[in-house]
């Protein structure tokens, strides 16, 4: 369950959906799926969207997932957008993705992605001053950034990256996106060299 002084958790995952100027402060959270802003684009015809949320001064443990966005792709996915998030000031420890930006939402393998890509443009996502240890559940990265083909997303920034995995060096995954502020491998790439489980 995640607390904040906002009383904002929504079961043990938040779902944050059409939402405009949220700011979430001083968040605790153990045992949970994560801090979830989606599912955009779920609906097919329907638009979504997030905008202007700031999430920081976060302590994540025993998570599947840290700061996570999710838009969905797929034939039936629906349309919208996700602009300027801000996750910041966040300590994960023993979480199996710390960050997760997810174009290719819901459980879609990746030539189901490729031929029905995500209509959610992604802009001006800011991932700032993440510390800590994963689970290595995943291996040795750390944090996953898929883009879906087709799909706008840019601006896409980390910075003051200092997360690590008890599986070896720290990498971060990156399909579809480039220029995100730090060194990161395509998945294809990892998964050649053995760097994800």
């Amino acid at each position: 369950m995640c607390k904040h002084e906002l009383k904002r958790a929504i079961t043990s995952k938040w779902h944050a959906v059409n939402g405009v100027t949220f700011h979430g402060p001083d968040i605790y959270c153990n045992s949970t799926h994560g801090i979830s802003m989606g599912s955009i684009g779920q609906y097919e015809g329907v638009k979504d969207y997030i905008e202007n949320a700031y999430i920081e001064n976060v302590i994540m443990l025993n998570a599947e997932d840290g700061a996570r966005l999710e838009a969905w792709a797929g034939p039936t996915a629906g349309y919208g957008y996700i602009k300027n998030v801000t996750f910041k000031n966040f300590y994960a420890d023993n979480t199996a993705w710390p960050i997760v930006l997810d174009a290719c939402y819901f459980n879609v393998k990746p030539e189901i992605c490729s031929q029905y890509p995500s209509r959610v443009d992604i802009h001006d996502i800011v991932f700032k001053n993440f510390i800590g240890m994963s689970s290595g559940k995943n291996g040795r990265p750390v944090a996953k950034l898929t883009c879906s083909p087709n799909a706008v997303c840019d601006n896409i920034n980390l910075s003051e990256i200092d997360l690590h995995s008890p599986k070896g060096e720290a990498v971060i995954i990156c399909d579809g996106i480039s220029d995100v502020g730090v060194p990161c491998v395509p998945l294809t790439e990892a998964r050649k060299r053995g760097l994800v489980l």
